[in-house]
């Protein structure tokens, strides 16, 4: 389902000096109303004191959309903030799960927006399923209108032989 990750690198703590908070093998999750929004698993969590953001390694995670899984994520490192509800991921891959449809992403940067219900990424894109695939510089997924926008230097190569799931 995954592509295989790449190696943990420097994280933005490594500027700033030891953390005054550490924590090892962590789950993180939000919850709206008693349905689960998103669970985060972390092999280590950096807090600064001075910081709204924690500084996380060895991620895993999933978002729900009315507690079903619709998005699965895996990356070496992330920056997540509870406090506006944004997750950035570095060197990411995730499956996307649109009805019937699976789609695997990876990216180079990828934000997750909890307000908006949305997951933009940046850098060098992938985006492949039965249909094809598509690659570019910048994406966006709404998570309310099940749609994946591809923009930037993009390209397309399609699999003639599978049709679109109908609605």
């Amino acid at each position: 389902m995954f592509f295989s990750a790449p190696e943990i690198t420097d994280l933005p703590e490594k500027k700033r000096g030891l953390p005054d908070f550490r924590f090892e093998d962590i789950v993180i999750s939000e919850f709206d109303s008693g349905n689960s929004v998103w669970e985060i698993n972390a092999r280590q969590a950096h807090l600064y004191r001075d910081s709204d953001n924690s500084f996380l390694k060895g991620v895993a995670g999933t978002v729900y959309d009315d507690d079903k899984e619709i998005i699965a994520f895996e990356a070496p490192k992330a920056e997540l903030n509870l406090n506006k509800s944004i997750l950035r991921l570095i060197d990411v891959v995730a499956s996307i799960k649109f009805d019937t449809l699976e789609t695997n992403i990876k990216a180079d940067e990828l934000i997750w927006d909890g307000e908006k219900q949305s997951f933009e990424g940046r850098g060098q894109v992938q985006i492949e399923s039965e249909l094809g695939l598509m690659k570019g510089d910048y994406f966006l997924v709404s998570i309310p209108i099940r749609k994946i926008r591809l923009e930037s230097n993009s390209e397309a190569h399609f699999n003639y032989t599978k049709t679109l799931p109908v609605n």
